[in-house]
């Protein structure tokens, strides 16, 4: 009996030791986790600001490089003449513009396209992807990735800084019109934060988001994607609030 007393003590004791340390292990696994979740976030920091340091540098060295000729591949001369000793240098965002103007969608495509392909100036490249999503949407029509294609611009010009209100308006109303609902709060979330800032020389207002923003909670339900799609990363939103400052 007293054997039996004392095996079973001993069993009992060696039990809450092991427990001990499992328990042990286990807070020390969770506390490991959370110093590398922790190191990892201020990685991602440091590399974001590590990147919004190399665009606006790269934006600085390419508004050089465009400034420094009156014509090249993104500007041209406003006129042209024998009698004209100097024209100044107007943006081929602007060509690309009037063709849309002209109806000649195609064209316009065409050329976007083709600047879009050599520009590193997100300030240059944000006017470059407005026109593109509009003569996108013109002809939306005539194929159904016209449509995809005009919301992928909306959404790039918007990385880029585009903060009038058009690019907001349009891939909000695309994307809710394929379903992507949470998509499309996750914008107005964007649009409505204090980070986020309007051109004064635009017609978009947080107003006008906030109403939006209401209106696609109550369609939450009837959501062709989920919680988890992601419209923007991290990153991308910070360029966003950042870019969104100068304009």
């Amino acid at each position: 009996m007293a054997k039996k007393s004392f095996f079973g003590s001993l069993l009992g004791t060696t039990a809450k030791a092991i427990d001990r340390a499992i328990k042990a292990s286990a807070k020390e696994r969770e506390r490991q986790a959370k110093l590398a979740e922790r190191e990892r976030k201020k990685r991602e920091k440091e590399i974001d600001k590590i990147r919004l340091n190399a665009d606006k540098l790269a934006n600085k060295n390419f508004s050089k490089k465009v400034n420094s000729a009156t014509v090249n591949d993104f500007y041209r001369p406003v006129a042209s003449g024998k009698n004209i000793v100097y024209a100044s240098p107007i943006p081929k965002t602007v060509d690309i513009g009037n063709l849309i103007f002209e109806n000649r969608y195609k064209e316009a495509i065409e050329m976007g396209e083709d600047l879009l392909s050599g520009c590193t100036d997100y300030s240059y490249e944000k006017m470059i992807h407005i026109n593109l999503m509009q003569a996108y949407f013109n002809i939306r029509l005539e194929k159904p990735e016209y449509f995809d294609s005009s919301t992928y611009h909306a959404k790039q010009a918007i990385i880029c800084g585009h903060n009038t209100g058009l690019a907001q308006e349009r891939l909000a109303i695309n994307l809710e019109k394929t379903g992507d609902i949470n998509q499309a709060i996750e914008l107005c979330d964007i649009i409505i934060s204090p980070k986020f800032h309007f051109s004064k020389h635009g017609f978009g207002t947080k107003d006008s988001f906030k109403v939006r923003h209401s209106k696609l909670i109550k369609k939450i339900t009837k959501a062709g994607d989920s919680s988890t799609d992601i419209l923007f990363t991290a990153y991308e939103k910070e360029l966003i609030f950042e870019r969104s400052k100068s304009s």
